[in-house]
């Protein structure tokens, strides 16, 4: 891919990472889910970018969705978006692009909506105390449902994509 179409459509998925984000915060809670807890769709957009440009460029969606959630919700929950997202990323790009991975993108969406969900509970016991690692349990339930939902989506989405570039 040349450089000017991987920084649009950089550019593109940031914006859509962006939208998503903000469409995501205006709907309620779903009564399934712990509070606060949130489906994590534009998280779909960063696995996408980790599978079809490169980590750093996944990355770069992530700090451009964390500072729009600074910019509109706060320190902390920019703190939270950002380490959650840096580190599902991380993984989601590490499980995605290994040739030897056994994990299906519906495992891999669990697994990086496991990994957002503990970063920020980390980032909750850095500014309270250890008491809410009791929320554990729920997150993880949570990052079940959301990662499955996630992973569907990310799996019917590289398959359209990729029909579309042969």
């Amino acid at each position: 891919m040349k450089k000017l179409n991987k920084l649009t459509l950089n550019a593109m998925l940031s914006a859509l990472a962006v939208a998503v984000s903000a469409v995501e915060g205006l709907l309620p809670a779903a009564a399934f889910m712990p509070p606060g807890a949130k489906i994590g769709l534009s998280n779909i957009v960063t696995m996408y970018a980790s599978k079809t440009l490169t980590v750093y460029n996944a990355l770069a969606i992530v700090v451009v969705k964390s500072v729009f959630v600074l910019a509109t919700r706060g320190a902390t929950a920019f703190f939270m978006s950002f380490l959650g997202g840096a580190a599902s990323t991380i993984i989601t790009a590490a499980l995605l692009n290994s040739k030897k991975s056994k994990y299906g993108t519906v495992g891999i969406g669990v697994l990086g909506a496991a990994a957002h969900n503990c970063s920020q509970l980390l980032v909750a016991v850095i500014i309270t105390n250890e008491g809410v690692l009791y929320y554990l349990p729920f997150l993880i339930a949570a990052s079940v449902v959301t990662g499955t939902f996630t992973g569907v989506i990310l799996h019917l989405t590289l398959s359209i994509t990729s029909r579309r570039s042969e």
